[in-house]
C-alpha cells in the first residue's frame, strides 16, 4: 500500500471495515512510513478526544430553537432580495416610450417636410359663401335684444 491508498483507507481502518489483507498492508505501511503514521495519529487523537467527551445531552428546546433560527434566517435572506423584475420592467417601459416618441417624431417630421398632398376639404355648413363664418343666430332661434322678436 502507498501513501495515497493509506489516506483513502483511513476511514475504513478507523471503522474496522478493512479486509484482513487490507489491514495487514495498512499496518505494514504505517510501520515503514513516518509521514503516514503522523497523519493517522492526528486523526486518531481527534477521535479519541471526541470519545473522551462522552455522551452530551442536548437542551430540551434544541430542535425548536434550530428550526426557529432556520426559518428566521430564510426570512432575513428573502427580505434582502432586491426586486429585479419590477426594475427591469420599468426600464423596458421607458425604452418603449422613448422609441415610440422617436418614431412618431420622425414620422411627423417627414410628413411636415413632404407637405400635405390631400385636397382641401369641402366647405363646412357654418362657412359663408365668401369664406367667412355665418353668424351664430343663423343656427339658433335667437331673441332680438331690442324688440324681443325671435329670429332665425
Amino acid at each position: 500500500m502507498d501513501c495515497s491508498q493509506v489516506r483513502a483507507a483511513l476511514k475504513a481502518f478507523q471503522e474496522d471495515m478493512l479486509s484482513p489483507e487490507g489491514y495487514r498492508s495498512f499496518v505494514e505501511h504505517m510501520e515503514s512510513c513516518p509521514d503516514c503514521r503522523a497523519y493517522v495519529r492526528s486523526f486518531g487523537s481527534l477521535s479519541t478526544g471526541l470519545w473522551k467527551l462522552g455522551d452530551i445531552e442536548a437542551p430540551a428546546d434544541f430542535v425548536s430553537t434550530v428550526i426557529f433560527k432556520i426559518r428566521h434566517a430564510r426570512r432575513d435572506a428573502a427580505a434582502n432580495v432586491k426586486p429585479v423584475i419590477p426594475e427591469m420592467l420599468s426600464v423596458a417601459i421607458i425604452i418603449v416610450i422613448v422609441l415610440l416618441a422617436l418614431f412618431l417624431g420622425v414620422f411627423y417630421a417627414r410628413k411636415a417636410m413632404t407637405g400635405s398632398r390631400r385636397s382641401a376639404p369641402a366647405p363646412a355648413a357654418h362657412m359663408a359663401d365668401d369664406g367667412g363664418l355665418k353668424p351664430v343666430y343663423q343656427y339658433f332661434l335667437v331673441p332680438d335684444n331690442q324688440t324681443g322678436e325671435v329670429r332665425q
